[in-house]
């Protein structure tokens, strides 16, 4: 196995013992785009097997912030948060979403935390082994998240 890192590409490479028949990779594009090829050693190229492509929904801050992907959906798509409203409007309804949203009303003094369940936290801040009981605090705006249904599962779509 190895890890080939140039100006150009980033991918890991693996291949079976010394003189096997397949020599295969995966490979993931710079417009997110996963590929499985091929060695053919005919045309001396990498050949496609398999491509999955990316959904926008995968870009990091395609839903801008306080905006969340909603994968619960058969076509996945960008949110406001509950009690925000897109920042832009005309851009939303137009399928452009890097805006994301803005307060709806005022933060008031005594309003509390809101609970996200299903939630996929944002900027890799994860969870500790599985613990999703702790709290999680963001100082500057909240980014890349993620709605992944109630059983707190993310749905792999191919």
């Amino acid at each position: 196995m190895a890890v080939v890192n140039t100006e150009d590409d980033m991918y890991l490479t693996y291949g079976g013992l010394a003189g096997s028949a397949a020599h295969n990779r995966y490979v993931l594009t710079h417009s997110g785009e996963f590929l499985l090829q091929s060695w053919n050693s005919t045309s001396a190229a990498w050949m496609d097997l398999r491509r999955w492509a990316s959904w926008a929904c995968n870009r990091y801050g395609h839903c801008g912030p306080y905006g969340y992907c909603d994968n619960t959906v058969a076509a996945p798509t960008c949110r406001c948060l509950d009690g925000f409203e897109p920042a832009d409007p005309e851009e939303w309804s137009g399928g452009s979403f890097s805006r994301g949203c803005r307060l709806a009303v005022a933060l008031q003094c005594g309003d509390g935390f809101l609970a996200l369940p299903g939630m996929k936290s944002p900027d890799n801040s994860g969870s500790s082994k599985g613990d999703v009981t702790r709290c999680l605090v963001w100082t500057q705006e909240l980014v890349d998240t993620e709605k992944i249904g109630d059983d707190g599962m993310v749905q792999w779509r191919t």
